[in-house]
């Protein structure tokens, strides 16, 4: 036990061909140092790509419950997607363009809904083409023409738009 660390590999499932190449791995290793009665351990699932000879790294799930996509970090600077089920936390994470799509097939209706104690506080939804931010409060910095100050103002207060969105100087 005490010469396990997150470099020994303790077992491995491997599926290859008669010939022997492999086409996939599971393989459980460490994940840190063992000691008396404490033995972190991860799985990694390893797939081999298309015109490639041998497998790689495509997900894992640490000692710590997290699973982990396309990184072997929970950093969220790191590309790839990590969950962390403890923290009830997900991250997505790319180098360029969007980093999460979501989409309806066969109607309209919400695409995300936004609770607070299992009770719906808003969502948005698409219908047609049109995205609606339902249930928002939705607030943006602004300030009077010509940088005029007022304090009676409340903060937080519903402002309309007279005649230009904002005015700014140089």
């Amino acid at each position: 036990n005490s010469s396990i660390n997150s470099t020994t590999t303790l077992g491995n499932l491997q599926f290859s061909g008669a010939e022997g190449g492999i086409g996939a791995t599971i393989t459980g290793h460490g994940d840190a140092q063992w000691g008396t009665n404490d033995y972190p351990g991860r799985l990694v699932f390893s797939t081999t790509a298309d015109g490639a000879s041998s497998p790689t790294e495509r997900m894992r799930i640490t000692s710590g419950g997290n699973v982990l996509f396309g990184t072997t970090t929970t950093a969220s600077a790191t590309v790839g997607i990590a969950f962390q089920p403890s923290l009830g936390y997900g991250s997505f994470t790319r180098s360029g363009g969007h980093g999460l799509g979501i989409n309806r097939n066969t109607n309209d209706g919400d695409l995300v809904v936004f609770l607070q104690d299992d009770s719906t506080e808003g969502s948005i939804s698409v219908s047609g083409s049109t995205v609606s931010y339902n249930g928002a409060h939705l607030s943006r910095w602004s300030q009077l023409p010509s940088g005029a100050e007022r304090t009676e103002i409340l903060r937080g207060s519903v402002l309309s738009n007279l005649d230009e969105m904002c005015e700014w100087g140089d």
